[in-house]
């Protein structure tokens, strides 16, 4: 089998896959998200570069901070360094990513480590992570969930998270141990750096696979499920298209996401993206 490409063909510290996994990310010219070639009305490709460089900076004391005190002080360092909410999903998933590695090294008995992360999470941690969400502003928060947000975090951040975990990706991570990032979305990325000598095709490809496994998470907050089921369907369909259909299913998708002001941004998908991209780079 030949060597994954540069740079998933090396261990990175954690240090420098954090800002690196962002950057690869928002480079990727992924479905109807922000990437250098396309922008949207508030945010282009330059405000992600600059939340990767504030990532770096808020994550500096990973390993010896808790992880309620990671994600506060990384959206701190976000919205300082930006003004705007880019990455509060990829820091919620980093926070306890970057604290496992730190016990353990390999794919084996890293998940294992995140879990005892997230056993151990304590109610400074949920006061800490849910200040932060207030403070990112993240889009599609419907009328409940901005109420439960502005009020006292609860005592326990898992149990919070499993209240929403059948809709929202990112806080099902928190509930399941990070099961799709480690069972499905690391080994599918594998594959896909297998195919493509362009690392940044196979995070495309792993975009639209997951797009067509379930809806994503802030179309759902925004829009409903039906149009997040809308957009799953076409990508279950461009995913089994081939050749020119394939390209030109690709192209159509794409504009439907961008469509009605950006609305259909599959924004949680690119936060779980990020995720499995830290891991790839962290293994050995």
């Amino acid at each position: 089998m030949p060597p994954l490409p540069y740079p998933f063909d090396r261990c990175w510290s954690t240090a420098d896959a954090i800002p690196l996994a962002c950057l690869l990310e928002a480079s990727a010219p992924k479905l109807g998200n922000v990437h250098p070639a396309a922008a949207f009305s508030d945010m282009q490709f330059s405000h992600f570069a600059g939340a990767a460089i504030a990532l770096r900076n808020g994550f500096q004391n990973y390993a010896s901070h808790p992880v309620g005190q990671i994600v506060l002080t990384a959206v701190q360092a976000m919205r300082e360094q930006v003004g705007r909410n880019t990455s509060l999903g990829t820091i919620l998933l980093l926070a306890p990513l970057a604290k496992g590695v730190v016990q353990e090294g390999t794919l084996e008995s890293l998940q294992a480590a995140v879990g005892r992360e997230l056993d151990g999470l304590t109610p400074d941690d949920s006061r800490q992570v849910y200040e932060a969400i207030r403070l990112a502003a993240p889009g599609g928060l419907g009328q409940r969930s901005t109420e439960d947000v502005a009020g006292d975090a609860p005592p326990n951040l898992v149990a919070a998270m499993q209240q929403v975990a059948g809709t929202d990706a990112v806080a099902r991570q928190y509930a399941t141990g990070f099961a799709d990032i480690f069972e499905r979305l690391l080994p599918w990325f594998n594959e896909e750096l297998n195919r493509h000598a362009d690392p940044l095709a196979a995070i495309v490809e792993l975009q639209l696979r997951w797009l067509a496994h379930e809806p994503d998470g802030l179309i759902v907050r925004k829009l409903g499920m039906v149009v997040a089921g809308e957009v799953q369907r076409l990508a279950q369909q461009t995913l089994a298209s081939k050749g020119k259909q394939r390209e030109a299913a690709v192209a159509a998708l794409d504009r439907f996401l961008r469509e009605d002001g950006h609305r259909r941004n599959p924004g949680t998908t690119a936060d779980l993206i990020a995720a499995a991209v830290f891991m790839r780079l962290v293994l050995p």
